[in-house]
């Protein structure tokens, strides 16, 4: 097996097959990188036996062959070559020579008898979207992902086609992310719950690609694979029912209110160094035309802030409560210069989404709390909150 490439071109595929590679795991052998030539192409290859990636490089090579190399040691021979003309060779006994110009490796690869074969792209519905829309959708649904490994059914991102819309979902129970695109092309009926690590995974590679062209999917009852290029990216999917969302969506909500997203945004990250020792509580008392953003904690003081807003629809003065990180979290991911927050009262569900309208919006549950202090000079002080919030009762 012999062949030569530019090292940054090989070090950039094997970036980006190494998402494939577990850190730790029981099945040693899956800590390597497979390496295959055939004609005038590497195929490089990583395998968790959840996700599957293999990226096709062209080559100059002289002779074929295939072998496993540690890939942590492969990454890191590879980092430190920078820009170079790069020269494997491999022979009989499964030594690894790489050279270039003045530098020289050697190390040991492994027989690729025994790796597991590369998954087969199961016949299924394909469709074709663009970069930018998976960008988008993945960026505004992501973060809201359950992490809490008893909730499967939560660990991923709920993608629903109906009528010509796509239609991503994703929630831990605190909190919803919805985004909506519609394809340029037809896309049949069908619903897929994809692993939050396949769409991490995948977001970090199209952060570095620089194809132009659309991204083919592939759903299948228990897969989805996503080509690219020379990428292929082959998933097992999240075999769960994903919840009825639509419960948490107020229906028609009779306030809103128009505020700066980045003032919003400031006040809350200000607030959090209180509530960082108070569960993360802030309290918020909607006015007409400000809102009173407070957070108490007996071991380190307190916090209070006004702030302007715009009423929209509705005259009621609401006071609701929340865990600040979630609002922080649903902020981070708008681009509009203000943010429209509707709900029916301080107990009920509160949407988050741009002022100018998009095709996503957040939802935000509300802390249920049982005691309430009202100081001269800070107002509307929650004193103790409830652990949970009622969202995980709609939310199984």
């Amino acid at each position: 097996m012999k062949f030569t490439c530019s090292s940054s071109n090989l070090q950039k595929a094997v970036s980006i097959v190494e998402k494939a590679i577990p850190s730790r795991t029981p099945i040693p052998i899956l800590e390597n990188m497979y390496l295959s030539i055939q004609d005038q192409t590497l195929f490089l290859r990583g395998n968790d036996l959840e996700i599957a990636i293999e990226y096709t490089l062209p080559i100059n090579a002289s002779e074929p062959g295939s072998i496993l190399i540690k890939s942590k040691t492969l990454s890191s021979m590879l980092g430190k070559l920078q820009n170079k003309t790069l020269d494997f060779s491999k022979n009989d006994a499964f030594e690894v020579h790489i050279s270039a110009e003045t530098v020289n490796f050697n190390v040991s690869g492994i027989d690729v008898a025994e790796y597991p074969d590369f998954p087969k792209i199961n016949a299924g519905l394909e469709f074709r979207l663009s970069i930018a829309s998976l960008k988008e959708m993945i960026k505004h649904t992501l973060f809201c992902v359950s992490s809490d490994e008893k909730k499967s059914h939560l660990n991923g991102i709920f993608l629903k086609s109906e009528s010509g819309q796509l239609t991503c979902v994703s929630t831990d129970g605190y909190r919803l992310a919805l985004y909506q695109l519609k394809p340029e092309s037809f896309v049949p009926d069908f619903t897929v719950i994809i692993p939050q690590k396949t769409l991490a995974d995948f977001q970090k590679i199209l952060q570095v690609v620089d194809f132009s062209e659309d991204v083919l999917l592939s759903v299948s009852e228990k897969q989805v694979s996503f080509r690219m290029g020379s990428i292929v990216l082959i998933s097992r999917t999240i075999e769960s029912k994903f919840p009825d969302y639509t419960k948490v969506i107020p229906k028609m909500p009779s306030q809103s209110v128009l505020i700066s997203r980045r003032a919003f945004f400031d006040a809350c990250e200000r607030a959090s160094i209180v509530a960082s020792e108070a569960n993360n509580v802030v309290s918020l008392l909607v006015g007409m035309d400000t809102v009173i953003m407070t957070s108490r904690a007996s071991s380190m003081g307190s916090f209070y802030e006004e702030l302007k807003l715009s009423r929209q629809m509705g005259n009621d003065v609401i006071r609701v409560v929340f865990n600040v990180h979630l609002v922080l979290d649903a902020l981070k991911h708008m681009d509009s210069d203000d943010v429209k927050v509707s709900c029916n009262d301080g107990l009920s569900p509160c949407i988050f989404e741009p002022s100018t309208g998009s095709d996503y919006f957040y939802v935000v549950m509300p802390i249920k709390t049982n005691e309430f202090q009202e100081e001269k000079t800070e107002p509307h002080v929650y004193q103790s909150v409830e652990s949970v919030s009622h969202a995980e009762e709609i939310m199984e």
